[in-house]
């Protein structure tokens, strides 16, 4: 089994893995203290938007028969602006400070508007 990155809160302090953030969708929604069908929901329209690519999520095997699925970063930074949460606020002025504080390479934050800008 490979190792895989999970985002937590503890208190007001958002911890990062040392390791590439995978998340199930279980994992995601106690992240942001929302209930599983939402985190599928909003994955579903973040893929219907063409906001989440196929490169955002993939399959592991917990064991011989059974896999899941996994998602990558991005679509944890996109779910964090679906749900208004104080988990979901803190994770997002988690990423705002990450961002702005960045100093070692130059960070390249992209967003995407529904119908189709980019900035």
């Amino acid at each position: 089994m490979e190792t895989r990155g999970i985002i937590t809160i503890e208190g007001k302090a958002v911890v990062m893995p040392d390791t590439e953030v995978w998340m199930t969708t279980g994992e995601i929604a106690s992240l942001f203290y929302v209930r599983g069908v939402s985190v599928e929901a909003a994955i579903r329209k973040l893929q219907k938007e063409g906001i989440a690519d196929g490169g955002s999520c993939r399959r592991i095997r917990l064991s011989e028969r059974c896999y899941t699925e996994v998602y990558g970063m991005e679509i944890v930074i996109a779910l964090s602006f679906r749900f208004d949460t104080g988990q979901a606020a803190l994770f997002r002025k988690w990423i705002a400070r990450t961002v702005a504080q960045s100093k070692k390479e130059p960070t390249v934050l992209f967003l995407h508007h529904p119908h189709g800008a980019y900035c």
